[in-house]
């Protein structure tokens, strides 16, 4: 399952982050925050990330600008599912630039934790 895996949950708003980073360490996972891009790519850079969660629409950095970084870095992994509350990408969009997933807000947290494991689990 995801116990052990390592996330990386990005998003400016902490309570967001907050919640993302209770699901997954109920889950077992171990879990690094980053409130920007900028401060994600560091820590992508610093510590070994399975996956990551970020949102899109963020100062300075937004997701998708993240997600061509991380891609750059390396075009397979870590695993990226983005987050928007807003109609910014479509699903077809985020994954033709690397995403394995997008999620609309508010997030079905059940469907979310489903298809991180079915990732994780390759």
């Amino acid at each position: 399952m995801l116990k052990g895996k390592k996330i990386l949950i990005v998003d400016d708003e902490p309570d967001l982050r907050d919640l993302l980073s209770e699901e997954f360490q109920h889950h077992g996972c171990e879990i690094t925050v980053a409130s920007n891009g900028h401060a994600a790519l560091q820590r992508i850079m610093s510590n070994d990330v399975d996956l990551v969660i970020s949102d899109i629409r963020m100062p300075d950095m937004d997701g998708t600008q993240l997600l061509e970084k991380i891609r750059e870095i390396d075009p397979q992994k870590p695993y990226v599912f983005l987050l928007t509350g807003y109609a910014d990408i479509n699903a077809k969009e985020a994954t033709k630039k690397g995403a394995k997933a997008l999620f609309l807000k508010p997030i079905d947290w059940q469907k979310l934790v489903k298809q991180i494991e079915e990732c994780l689990d390759d």
